[in-house]
């Protein structure tokens, strides 16, 4: 065995260990796109449930499918089961037909952009989310389907005072 004297002794181990965490890094795959952000576990209405011009609160007793009742600070989530509608707040004077819904300009679907006309309709898949954070009632309905009755009232209350879940 012949002794260096003054050499380095070579080390291969890290220049190996570094080489295969780079191989293993380096994965040449295609990775896929990320899924589209989901809404937060708020309520959640379907608008054009199984194609039909409808809002419908999954859970909501008969009758009350249109309503969702919820804590001010909560979100809902208008999920589009089918396109071509929208949501814009608003609806029908007292005693007024449903050719009468009118936009209040409070909230719409998609950006809350020209609430008061020219709502665009969405397409099936997409969803519109609003945080409601002042007690009361907001009335809201959907173009073209205010004329078939496609109306609906988000019910917001102050949560209980007891912590509880409310709502």
């Amino acid at each position: 065995m012949i002794a260096r004297v003054g050499m380095p002794r070579p080390r291969l181990a890290p220049v190996l260990c570094a080489s295969l965490v780079a191989v293993a890094c380096s994965d040449s795959s295609p990775t896929a796109p990320p899924p589209p952000p989901l809404p937060d576990a708020g309520q959640t209405v379907a608008v054009g449930q199984n194609g039909l011009p409808r809002f419908v609160t999954p859970g909501a007793a008969a009758g009350m499918e249109n309503q969702v009742t919820v804590n001010e600070g909560a979100t809902v989530t208008w999920r589009f089961m089918s396109g071509g509608y929208n949501v814009i707040s608003g609806g029908r004077p007292d005693g007024g037909t449903p050719e009468d819904c009118l936009p209040d300009g409070v909230f719409c679907s998609p950006g809350d952009q020209g609430c008061d006309g020219g709502v665009p309709p969405q397409p099936a898949g997409t969803f519109y989310q609003r945080t409601f954070v002042t007690v009361g009632d907001y009335p809201y309905f959907s173009q073209p389907g205010c004329l078939q009755g496609m109306s609906g009232v988000v019910h917001v209350h102050q949560p209980p005072a007891d912590g509880g879940a409310g709502p």
